[in-house]
């Protein structure tokens, strides 16, 4: 089953009660994917039939902006998303935002927020959400322990 996810991450990642703005540079990715690294579980060559995928800026399949990310998942394998450090307030509540659909109900998506201190990781956020054929926008929203400030 071929399966393939748009996501827009005109993602914001803002204090809940604040007007902070989105902490996210290039979250609509208009000027590409400067500032976001990408991770598929499977490699190519990892069984000789596991093409790779990479994401791709889609001008053509939209929510707002010129474009948004698409990620085709022919072999349904994870596929990880991440992008720049973002230094949020311990104790504030901040929420994670984005827009995404998919080819098929059946597909998932997960957010998983970690941060780094010290040379530690820490969980910041973790939540699962099953995708549609149509744009919805998703959120998940938590407050960063004591002296967890990077994610």
């Amino acid at each position: 089953m071929r399966v393939t996810v748009s996501l827009l991450l005109a993602a914001m990642l803002l204090a809940a009660d604040s007007p902070a703005g989105n902490l996210i540079s290039n979250s609509g990715f208009e000027v590409g994917l400067d500032g976001y690294g990408f991770r598929r579980a499977a490699q190519p060559g990892d069984d000789g039939k596991a093409p790779y995928a990479a994401p791709v800026l889609d001008a053509g399949v939209k929510y707002h902006g010129t474009r948004s990310l698409r990620i085709d998942n022919p072999n349904c394998d994870a596929a990880r998303i991440s992008c720049a450090e973002v230094s949020l307030d311990a104790g504030q509540s901040h929420s994670f935002s984005f827009w995404a659909k998919a080819s098929s109900d059946r597909a998932k998506i997960v957010v998983d927020i970690r941060g780094r201190e010290d040379g530690l990781a820490h969980d910041g956020a973790y939540k699962s959400f099953p995708l549609s054929t149509a744009w919805q926008r998703y959120s998940v929203s938590f407050v960063p322990a004591k002296g967890h400030v990077h994610y």
